[in-house]
């Protein structure tokens, strides 16, 4: 692997989106001045550590055999990723690398889209003890921006918090520009450069992995929870028409309907899910695999490459008919859209695009 110069933390105190100066809502928040000094050097720090060690990783993954080492990866709905990134054909431990070490967005569509990619992969105990090092790693930074975040009084992205601390004086914006060129940290994922890369260091028997559906959750939610969620967009966005109207309108709720409330989360797009099988017969899940998983090698074999028996889910999530549940009562269009919530109707009431009268 090349050598990447060394940058310490005085030197990228004008890390993010020189420019592009920040939005009126950025003007409208506390200034860098709130930060400590100490405390913006440790963020900085925690994110050159992030990102030595994912690539120090994805190094050591893509010098791996892939005839000795086995493994497959599945993209979940990364065309987008695949389009901006060159990947290498069947090297599905580099292919795994390249989104470990992935931390910023990579293409122009939606900034909350995250580069998904389930799989499995063999690989030797050096590499899954730098798997731990990197969530490691990344554990500490989000220690850290939290630490960030109350200072500020805000919960902001990691790119938010960075951007005020570009304000500081006694940069070197040229030699920073050249840093973020060449580790792509321009517009940082947090969603990358936070979520844990799943370890196992036990030898399974088996693992079953399946396709896990969109799900929709519908939770009970009470007026004055409603109106802090709305106060909170207006304070962070300004007064609007349309969160005015639902304040209004919410104001306006008869006694009745308070209880008839209900916010609808969605989450929207399939994951792959796994379970583990041990050899003393116990199991375990393995959790959601937005990553490939890193498997540890049979030593008690002479095949230590090689995957444990598994299952793998096909290449897309198998169409089910849903069952009739209780969100059918909801009504057609929401009571308060900025915050996804609508007015159930009651067991045995029509359904209809109205809501209860008031």
């Amino acid at each position: 692997m090349p050598a990447r110069p060394v940058i310490n933390s005085e030197q990228v105190f004008c890390m993010i989106n020189l420019d592009h100066p920040g939005t009126r809502e950025d003007l409208l928040l506390p200034g860098p001045a709130d930060l400590p000094v100490a405390l913006g050097h440790q963020l900085l720090d925690s994110l050159m550590r992030l990102h030595t060690q994912a690539q120090q990783l994805a190094g050591a993954l893509a010098a791996l055999d892939p005839q000795r080492w086995e493994g497959w990866t599945q993209g979940i709905r990364d065309e987008a990723w695949r389009q901006h990134i060159s990947l290498p054909s069947g090297r599905p431990h580099a292919t795994a690398g390249a989104v470990y070490s992935c931390l910023s967005h990579e293409h122009g569509g939606d900034g909350r889209d995250t580069w998904q990619l389930a799989g499995l992969l063999v690989v030797p105990q050096v590499v899954l003890l730098m798997a731990d090092e990197l969530n490691g790693a990344k554990e500490d930074l989000e220690v850290v921006l939290s630490r960030c975040r109350q200072a500020l009084g805000r919960k902001l992205g990691v790119t938010d918090v960075l951007h005020r601390l570009s304000r500081y004086p006694g940069t070197t914006p040229d030699r920073v520009r050249g840093f973020l060129a060449q580790v792509g940290r321009g517009r940082l994922h947090l969603r990358h450069c936070t979520r844990r890369i799943v370890v196992v260091h036990d030898r399974p028997a088996s693992i079953s992995l399946s396709w896990m559906r969109a799900r929709r959750s519908i939770r009970k939610i009470t007026p004055e929870a409603c109106m802090e969620k709305l106060l909170a967009i207006r304070e962070k966005k300004g007064d609007s028409p349309g969160i005015a109207a639902q304040i209004a309108q919410l104001n306006n709720l008869g006694v009745q309907e308070a209880g008839l409330l209900r916010q609808v989360q969605t989450v929207s797009h399939p994951s792959v899910k796994g379970t583990v099988s041990w050899p003393n017969g116990s199991r375990s899940e393995l959790g959601y695999l937005s990553m490939p998983a890193l498997i540890a090698s049979d030593h008690s074999s002479g095949s230590s490459g090689r995957l444990p028996p598994h299952s793998r889910p096909p290449a897309s999530p198998p169409d089910v008919q849903r069952r009739s549940r209780s969100d059918a009562r909801l009504s057609e269009a929401p009571f308060l859209p900025s915050i996804r919530v609508f007015l159930s109707r009651p067991r045995g009431a029509q359904q209809s695009g109205t809501t209860p009268t008031r």
